[in-house]
C-alpha cells in the first residue's frame, strides 16, 4: 500500500490529468445549462420546449461523461506508465 502512495504521489501528471477531466465535466454540465436556459421559449407550446429543453440536457451529460471518462482512461494509461519506469 505504500508503494501505491507514493507512485501516486510522484504521478504528477496522471493526477493533473484527473483533475482536468473533472474540470472539463463540470464545465460541460454548467455550458449546458447556460445554453438551456437561455434558450428563447415558445409560450403557446410549452411542452415542447420541455421535451427539447430534457433531450439537450441529457446530451450534455451523455458528452460530459464520455470526456470524463476519456481522461479517466489516459490518467490510468499514464499511471501505469509510471509504475512500470519505477
Amino acid at each position: 500500500m505504500a508503494k501505491f502512495s507514493s507512485i501516486l504521489s510522484k504521478s504528477k501528471p496522471a493526477i493533473f490529468i484527473l483533475f482536468l477531466g473533472i474540470a472539463f465535466y463540470f464545465g460541460i454540465i454548467f455550458a449546458g445549462e447556460s445554453v438551456v436556459s437561455n434558450m428563447e421559449t415558445l409560450k403557446s407550446h410549452n411542452h415542447i420546449t420541455e421535451v427539447i429543453t430534457n433531450k439537450l440536457l441529457r446530451k450534455y451529460d451523455k458528452l460530459a461523461l464520455g470526456a470524463l471518462i476519456a481522461f479517466l482512461f489516459i490518467a490510468v494509461k499514464r499511471f501505469w506508465k509510471d509504475i512500470r519506469r519505477l
